[in-house]
This record gives C-alpha cells, structure tokens and sequence, in this order.
C-alpha cells in the first residue's frame, strides 16, 4: 500500500452546455474552490470533492506523472476520485472510472423526445430532429448533449468527460462515460468522452464506453436515442493480447425513426485491429493513415465503421455479419473474393457502402435490414455492382 498527496490542479476552464437546441457558454468566474485542496490517498482510496464557482468545468488530480484523472462537476455538486496508483494504472473488476453524471443536462418542452448528438447525430423524434455531431474525435474533452424532454420531463443526461494520463494502463474494469437512458416520453443523452494517454495498454474483459442512452417508453415509436460519443487512445505497445471492448454505438431509437449516430473511436495505431473484430461493438474506427485494410477473413459481430476518408477493406474469404451487426464504410471499395453474408439465424444486420461494393464469390443476405426479407443473389466472378444498403 503505497501513501501520496494528491495536489489539485486546475486543468480547463470552459463551459460545456450541449443542449439539442444549440451551445451556450457563461462567463468564468475569476476564483474557484475546491475542498479539500490536499488530501493523503491510499491506492483505490476514494475521496468525495466539493467544488465552487458557476459553471461546468473540469481539474485534474496530480499526484505525479503517472496519476492522472479528470473530473467533472456542476456548482455545488460533489464528485468522487478513486487512486488508481499502484506502479502502473489498473482498472480493476471492481473498480468503475466513470463520469456518466458531469454531462449536459436533459432538456424539455413539449415538442422535444429526440436524442442527443456528440461523437453521432441523436436519434430524432417524431417533432424534432435529433442532436448534431461536434468536438474533437483525436483529442476528445467535450460532454455529450442531454437528450430532449417532452412535458414537464426531461431527457436523459449526456455523458461526462474522463482523461487518463500514465505510463502503463491495464484495463480489467470499466471505464464509462455513457449518455443516460431517457424515462417515459424522452430522448436519450448522448455519449461522452475518454481519453487514454499511455505507453502500455493492457486488459483482459474490461470495456471502455462511450455509448448514448436509449430512448425512453410511452411513444415507441417516436424517440430518438442518444448519439455515441468519442473514444480516444493513444499507445505505443500491447501488454499481450489485449480483450477490452470499445463502444461507442448510439442508443436505442423509436423504429419509425431514423437510427442515431455512432460515435468516433481513434486509436494510434493499429495493433489492436485483428480478426474478429469483435471487440468493437459500436463505433466508427479512425486511425492515422489508415486507408485499407486486408485480411484472410473477418466476422463483425457490433457496428463498426471505418473512416470517410476513402478506404478499402479486402476480405480474402468470408465476411461474416452477426447478429444485429453493421459494417459501414464512407469511403472507397469493399472488395471480396469469396462470400459475404450473415451468421446463423442472423437479423438486424446492414451493411453500407459509400463506395463500390466489389465481389468475385457469392453474396447472400438472411437478414430483414434493410431488404426487407431473405434475399439471396449470385454475381458471377468479374461482375461488378454498385449497392446503396441504407
């Protein structure tokens, strides 16, 4: 057990009011407290901050380079710290790093019911479109936007923001900032932010999300959910083979509606991309110079999208998309040279191109998304078709 002083610094000053109706900032106030400014930490102690001043902020708690963690709060409002220190940063099955409550509040009004929109658009109600995308998907700080209210209700809150600095990070827990679920008659919130700054990362079955809230009940086929929020990590190495999930899928949305967007998850490098892609189940994957990709085979058991920047994904074999599975890409060719179609009894799956959609196999569909009904179909080798599945 190894005893620190945690001294806290102020990180960023700003105001984070992400409404579906638009932004608005406050001014800063001149002089903050925060209580206690000095406190002695054992590792996975956790501590209870109070902070002043009139607006939606964040600080960081230093103890040195290696304990990093970023809080938010409301005025007035209280915030718990856990020490993640112990010679490198773990996350413990435990432990939960999560900053679901320092997003932007839900709205309300009578014509409200849609989602709220960050990394994604929020899913839109049947009065009102959903929340827009904005922030940052390789340097993520921003909260997500509150989902909108109907009534006297408000929607679900927008997740909150977490920042995470250390050399090494070995992920067994969760680490969440996810957009709140709306109650009866309200959108969803969207999804928040996480930041990973490391040397190291490592985990076995933990999860890192971002995802948006579901719709609420009473209009079911009104609401919007929340849009996924924003996911960035950046590393230099694996600690092994790393089995941590990644969302950052966007809520459930009313079916007589338009889906809600997915949000962005940056990685570094690409080390962590292999088959299958069943680690990530929600979200579009950026990576820097990352324009195509080729493999033997691959199953997509989420929904994953990759960059729109022009990019080409070449599957030797079989592409597989499981159950309630997407695969969406905004760029240039998805070429195969085998077949593509859906796991047993598989349902809920799209697939879109925004490019060409190249084969020279078989391509079958079992799926009622978005067809409508089993569909089956031969393209004979070099035959060329262009498919918008939207």
């Amino acid at each position: 057990m190894r005893n620190f002083y945690i001294t806290i610094y102020l990180f960023m000053l700003f105001v984070a009011m992400f409404l579906i109706c638009g932004c608005e900032t406050d001014p800063v106030p001149t002089k903050i407290t925060i209580t206690p400014a000095d406190v002695l930490m054992h590792d996975n102690e956790s501590v209870e901050f109070t902070a002043s001043g009139g607006f939606d902020y964040q600080w960081s708690l230093e103890k040195d380079k290696y304990e990093y963690g970023v809080l938010s709060s409301r005025t007035g409002s209280k915030v718990t710290y856990t020490s993640l220190y112990s010679g490198t940063t773990v996350v413990y099955q435990t432990l939960y790093v999560t900053a679901t409550i320092p997003g932007s509040s839900g709205g309300s009004g009578s014509n409200g019911g849609s989602g709220g929109g960050h990394g994604g658009i929020g899913g839109a109600s049947a009065p009102a479109a959903g929340g827009i995308a904005y922030g940052s998907a390789t340097m993520p700080t921003t909260p997500g936007s509150g989902g909108g209210g109907t009534y006297d209700n408000v929607g679900g809150h927008g997740g909150g923001v977490v920042f995470i600095q250390t050399t090494n990070i070995t992920v067994n827990g969760s680490i969440l900032a996810r957009g709140g679920s709306g109650a009866t008659y309200n959108g969803g919130g969207a999804g928040g932010s996480i930041l990973i700054l490391c040397k190291k990362f490592s985990g076995t079955n933990g999860t890192i999300s971002v995802a948006g809230g579901a719709r609420g009940t009473g209009y079911p086929t009104l609401l919007g959910g929340g849009g996924g929020g924003r996911i960035a990590l950046y590393y230099t190495e694996l600690g092994g083979t790393p089995t941590v999930t990644f969302s950052a899928a966007g809520g459930t949305t009313s079916s007589n509606n338009p889906v809600c967007g997915m949000g962005t998850i940056y990685l570094s490098n690409t080390n962590l991309l292999r088959q299958p892609l069943q680690y990530f189940q929600g979200g579009r994957i950026i990576v820097p110079g990352f324009t195509n990709w080729t493999c033997s085979s691959l199953v997509v058991s989420g929904q994953v999208g990759f960059a729109d920047a022009p990019f080409k994904l070449t599957v030797n074999n079989n592409l597989t998309i499981g159950n309630n599975g997407w695969l969406i890409i905004g760029g240039k060719p998805l070429s195969m040279r085998n077949s593509v179609g859906y796991s047993d009894s598989g349902t809920n799956a799209l697939i879109r191109i925004g490019g060409d959609l190249v084969m020279n196999g078989a391509w079958w569909i079992g799926s009622k998304r978005p067809i409508g009904g089993n569909y089956r179909r031969k393209i004979d080798n070099n035959q060329r078709r262009i498919f918008y599945c939207l």
